[in-house]
């Protein structure tokens, strides 16, 4: 929530999803709109489904939109801001791009039409217990998917494992992860942080294509025994989440929990020393939830969008912790101080030298909707002086 700003209940508001038909189908979906709900009713309706997705459904379109909208696929179909043909209301195009990924500050999305493709449905997940090998061959895969699309996987996503009794984050998480594969990532646990991390893959369904996709597969350097292959539905894949928000609720630890996400895109020439420092240092011991990190590429984002990116074309989403805020504003700093060429996705800044340094030379928006984000003073000129 945004202290003193404008928060609009979207939910009552939402309007039906239609189908939009065209060369590339297209879904309209009101602002207030789930994306559980839409991919429902694309797949069922229709077999079809949006390109990019987040992790976590239980998120209303708009909503996301004001943020970038990342997953597994963005490095191949762009994140879900690079995949809106329509916003409804906007009265030139400069408005338009402002308002996708532009944190509320430009506007309020309410029915942006998103292209939709059909769905694929096999999954492949392959463990590491070395960081640069899951580094380079993701590197490699997200950058072959650019070139041959029709042979790559369609989503790629690490996650990552400690030496610790991390609920989440052990390896013992890892299944088929013995006693063997931790003495791979290290001896110790308070020097080897980030043990295994786990790749995942989807691909389409046609046998040839999942050959190719095998094929793939024997040119990574994963440990060879932990790999895991399983088919599964579009849907059942995209809810994997969800089925976890669930178990969690059920057990009555959703609720309670505090959730002081972190998301960074670090620059791929800063990612090796950002394991040594941060997973391997900082978050040594797990963080009590997901830790994602994988690589995405800089030409599948519209630059005309206001989400604020690394200057090189390769870079990463990570780490996502729910520890403590200031082992989170640790993190910032060794960025910071070792001068990593980075973003902070979903940022959180409380200055406005912060702020500037994230979006440079942009806009400067006089907070009408959101002054709580501590983004811009009302009242005060993109200079400094007070505006009369």
């Amino acid at each position: 929530m945004a202290a003193g700003g404008v928060v609009l209940e979207m939910r009552p508001s939402m309007a039906s999803l239609e189908l939009v038909p065209g060369a590339t189908p297209a879904v309209r979906a009101g602002a207030g709109a789930l994306w559980d709900e839409v991919l429902e009713w694309c797949v069922g309706c229709h077999g079809l489904a949006p390109r990019s997705w987040t992790d976590y459904l239980g998120l209303t379109v708009g909503g996301t939109l004001s943020n970038g909208g990342i997953s597994g696929q963005a490095f191949r179909f762009g994140p879900q801001t690079a995949n809106v043909i329509e916003l409804e209301v906007t009265r030139c195009s400069d408005l338009f791009f402002a308002a996708l990924g532009g944190l509320g500050q430009f506007g309020v999305i309410t029915a942006p039409p998103s292209p939709s493709s059909p769905r694929p449905t096999w999954w492949m997940r392959v463990v590491y217990a070395d960081f640069e090998h899951y580094a380079g061959d993701a590197e490699w895969l997200v950058s072959r998917a650019a070139a041959e699309a029709g042979e790559a996987f369609d989503y790629v996503e690490g996650f990552v494992l400690v030496n610790a009794d991390d609920p989440v984050n052990g390896g013992a998480r890892c299944p088929g992860a013995g006693p063997e594969v931790r003495r791979r990532g290290g001896s110790s646990s308070r020097r080897s942080s980030p043990l295994l991390p786990r790749g995942g893959g989807l691909l389409r369904p046609p046998r040839r294509r999942r050959l190719r996709g095998q094929g793939l597969l024997r040119r990574l350097r994963h440990v060879r025994r932990l790999e895991f292959r399983t088919d599964v539905s579009y849907v059942g894949f995209l809810s994997r989440v969800k089925r976890a928000e669930e178990e969690a609720r059920g057990r009555g630890i959703w609720d309670g929990a505090a959730h002081p996400w972190l998301n960074l895109l670090v620059s791929k020439g800063d990612i090796a020393d950002f394991d040594r420092q941060v997973f391997k240092r900082i978050l040594r011991g797990g963080v009590g939830g997901p830790m994602l990190v994988y690589p995405l590429l800089k030409s599948r984002w519209d630059p005309r969008a206001s989400v604020a990116l690394p200057a090189g074309e390769v870079f990463y989403l990570g780490p996502p912790t729910e520890e403590l805020l200031a082992q989170n504003q640790e993190v910032v700093d060794c960025c910071v101080v070792n001068g990593y060429d980075f973003k902070m996705y979903l940022p959180h800044y409380r200055s406005r030298d912060q702020w500037e340094r994230h979006f440079g030379e942009h806009y400067d928006p006089l907070a009408i909707l959101s002054p709580g984000q501590r983004i811009f003073r009302r009242g005060q000129g993109p200079l400094g002086e007070q505006d009369n």
